[in-house]
């Protein structure tokens, strides 16, 4: 079982390859192309299916009465099929072996996913309207700094002044979304020698907080924005920054405006630390109410093995799973969704906006 959120359906299940049977996907081997047949004990209802197999190069497809369902491998999701018997198609260049097979009926979900978009993909128009249609909020990484004095900056892109090309980003986005849009703002020095980003963070948002608050606040209601994110996955998650990021926080709370912040969580060893010390840090004991919107864990990859860790973690504070819109995303970005995790999808593109769309109430 990958996740104790999802039923596996595949129990009993007997797997058929050149007339011989046995009950483990791990019956099913071959070289070069080959093909085996999942025989329920019962007709299924289902809507997800994983599939890993070892082998170079390996691909699967597979589908039911003479029609292809599916073809590629890992997590994917489709329109709900009903069936005793599965088809499963293998291609490979060598040696293989299925590893593990899981059937689900997941529900339609309603979940949806920040989207972290990046400046030059709006104005080359390679995002579109559709594409935001299953996002609950965006964070636009453009050309927003702040320097250790708490002064924002905008820099220049190709000759371009730089509040002018925030001005053109905010409008291209604006025209593609109502959803809350993020101005990301990133951590510069503007008096010589440049310092790591971490030095600049600390004396903005902790040594100047209240100067850093108003002029960033400024910034975001300047431009009809409805919140912040400030990234800290460039360095090491560490206590410090966590609770001079908890009093910059309250203090965000006053402009009434939304904050999010992004840190880094590749070592899951700590994740039970980092839970707990953002929940001691970013909410009201008081009232419960956090105060942070979203706190985006990055742990340097998109893999299934991720998704269930983090699935797995205990926190009283809501937690968000940062994942990079790459190859082979749609399947790892709808299993964690499945698997009832919020999700941010970095470097937006439309391989996100189609995970998004796998797992909506269109399934």
């Amino acid at each position: 079982m990958i996740s104790e959120k999802l039923t596996d359906l595949a129990a009993n299940t007997t797997y058929m390859q050149n007339g011989k049977s046995g009950s483990k996907p791990s019956f099913v081997k071959g070289e070069g192309d080959g093909s085996f047949t999942v025989q329920f004990p019962e007709v299924k209802t289902f809507n997800s299916l994983f599939i890993a197999v070892d082998g170079e190069n390996a691909s699967v497809s597979f589908g039911t009465g003479g029609k292809v369902v599916y073809s590629g491998g890992g997590y994917c999701t489709f329109p709900e099929i009903t069936t005793d018997t599965l088809n499963v198609e293998v291609k490979c260049e060598g040696k293989w072996k299925v590893k593990s097979l899981g059937v689900y009926d997941a529900p339609a979900s309603s979940e949806q996913a920040v989207a972290v978009t990046e400046a030059a993909d709006l104005l080359d128009g390679k995002l579109s309207r559709d594409d935001f249609a299953n996002v609950s909020a965006v964070v636009l990484h453009a050309n927003v700094l702040f320097d250790s004095n708490g002064t924002v900056s905008y820099a220049a892109v190709n000759g371009e002044s730089g509040e002018s090309y925030f001005s053109r980003c905010v409008n291209a986005l604006k025209s593609l979304t109502t959803a809350p849009i993020y101005m990301q703002a990133d951590a510069m020095n503007t008096e010589g020698d440049v310092p790591e980003p971490s030095y600049v963070r600390y004396h903005a948002l902790r040594t100047n907080r209240n100067t850093s608050v108003n002029n960033l606040s400024a910034a975001v209601r300047r431009y009809g924005l409805q919140g912040m994110h400030i990234d800290f996955s460039d360095s090491s998650t560490e206590s410090t920054a966590i609770y001079y990021m908890g009093e910059f926080a309250q203090a965000w709370r006053n402009t009434g405006t939304l904050l999010a912040v992004t840190w880094n969580a590749e070592s899951w060893e700590r994740s039970a630390w980092l839970a707990d010390t953002f929940a001691k840090v970013f909410r009201d004991d008081m009232t419960g109410e956090a105060y942070i919107n979203y706190i985006i864990l990055n742990t340097g990859g998109a893999s299934y093995e991720d998704v269930v860790k983090f699935c797995s973690a205990k926190s009283d504070i809501d937690l968000t799973l940062a994942l990079p819109c790459e190859d082979g995303i749609e399947g790892v970005a709808a299993f964690a969704i499945d698997c009832g995790a919020t999700i941010a999808l970095t470097h937006y593109n439309s391989s996100g906006a189609r995970a998004l769309k796998a797992v909506s109430s269109e399934r």
